[in-house]
């Protein structure tokens, strides 16, 4: 049992109980666990640690809307996921990075991102879920760009397969989405009926 191994066992699990944090929703915690995960996966060369830390962390300084923090630890996770040859890992990171520019409103960029998502997690068992929360992303950002055309079909296809595979979280964020774009349009009953749904869904989770 080596230095190197204490240190990147050390490094595992400072990953681990930061992770925890972030699923409470305690993101402060999870930030100061992560940044000594990083630190000693830096140490030890540990890319496989390093490239989970790093997307944890950004995920948890998005969840705080950190924004530009955020970003920075997302793109140094895309860049360590690929190093360490993990492409779902990068992928993920890719839908985080997504994400974050729906927020910031940034919708150019989380389109590009998005349309190839959905291009290449596409018939892959293994990113199924992903797959639906790409679909769905980009239907979004389409509706906030006012595209409807191109956003209903999408809205569509992510809440079949999403209820297909049951992803619950996925199905009712697309229902829930899918009628607040008919709200823009002033459609108040699709609206009403879709927002409806995605509601009684949500309190039978």
């Amino acid at each position: 049992y080596t230095q190197k191994q204490r240190i990147r066992n050390q490094a595992a699990q400072y990953n681990n109980i930061g992770s925890y944090f972030q699923q409470l929703q305690m993101h402060d915690s999870a930030i100061k666990y992560l940044y000594i995960a990083i630190e000693k996966a830096t140490i030890s060369n540990y890319k496989v640690v390093l490239a989970n830390a790093y997307m944890n962390i950004g995920v948890s300084h998005f969840n705080i809307k950190q924004y530009t923090i955020a970003e920075n630890f997302l793109q140094k996770a895309k860049t360590e996921s690929i190093k360490a040859g993990l492409f779902q890992n990068a992928s993920q990171t890719d839908y985080n990075l997504a994400c974050l520019y729906h927020d910031t409103r940034e919708y150019n960029k989380a389109l590009s991102i998005l349309e190839a998502l959905v291009m290449h997690t596409n018939n892959n068992a293994s990113t199924k879920q992903l797959h639906c929360s790409s679909l769905y992303m980009l239907a979004s950002c389409l509706s906030a760009i006012n595209n409807y055309e191109r956003a209903k079909p999408l809205f569509i296809e992510s809440i079949q397969k999403a209820t297909a595979f049951q992803y619950k979280h996925v199905q009712i964020s697309a229902i829930q989405n899918y009628g607040a774009m008919f709200g823009k349009q002033k459609q108040y009953d699709s609206a009403l009926y879709y927002t409806s749904v995605a509601l009684q869904m949500a309190n039978e989770v």
